[in-house]
């Protein structure tokens, strides 16, 4: 039975997988926000795997700029704009406001949105947020997300074609597809 993982790409699939590398995902965003002049990271994200695997990227991002170690704040999955809220509201409240997060879910970085603006704290300028999903909403926060961008569409319709060719007995030229992602520049960060 020909197996497709999907979603989260990995070099030893089961069968054939096709996804996006979530540890380079964690390393591209953890650059961008260096080189746009951040130093205080933190990573606002929930427990699953592949949520795992960006925070894994991000820090090693920044111990190879020589970076303090960013804060990881892990909330359970699924995540959501309430949760996003608490979290950063907790770390002002502490006293440990970073100058940006990078947050697993668009629902959590809208979350840390709203309560940064509650709080009357300056986006991006105090605080940078960057969100993973491009949601629909998130070219429409105020200001507008920053996010990383994964074609859900292109995973699903690669999946179904290499299934469809195992299935019919032709091969499957690349049985492990990396179909890369893209951080979307928006107002927020």
């Amino acid at each position: 039975m020909p197996i497709v993982e999907a979603w989260d790409w990995c070099a030893d699939p089961i069968d054939m997988v096709v996804g996006a590398n979530h540890a380079d995902v964690g390393t591209a965003v953890c650059a961008y926000l260096i080189d746009r002049g951040h130093r205080r990271l933190t990573c606002l994200t929930g427990d699953d795997d592949r949520a795992r695997r960006r925070v894994a990227g991000f820090l090693a991002e920044a111990a190879r700029h020589g970076l303090e170690t960013p804060t990881v704040v892990t909330t359970t999955s699924p995540t959501s704009m309430g949760q996003g809220r608490r979290e950063l509201a907790a770390m002002i409240d502490r006293g440990q406001l970073p100058d940006a997060v990078f947050c697993s879910s668009d629902a959590l970085a809208n979350g840390c949105l709203t309560e940064a603006l509650d709080r009357g704290l300056a986006v991006p300028t105090q605080l940078a947020v960057v969100g993973l999903g491009d949601l629909d909403f998130a070219a429409h926060t105020l200001p507008s997300m920053t996010t990383v961008r994964i074609d859900g569409d292109l995973i699903g319709r690669l999946a179904a074609a290499m299934l469809d060719d195992q299935l019919s007995g032709r091969q499957v030229p690349n049985r492990a597809v990396d179909i890369g992602f893209e951080i979307v520049v928006r107002a927020s960060a």
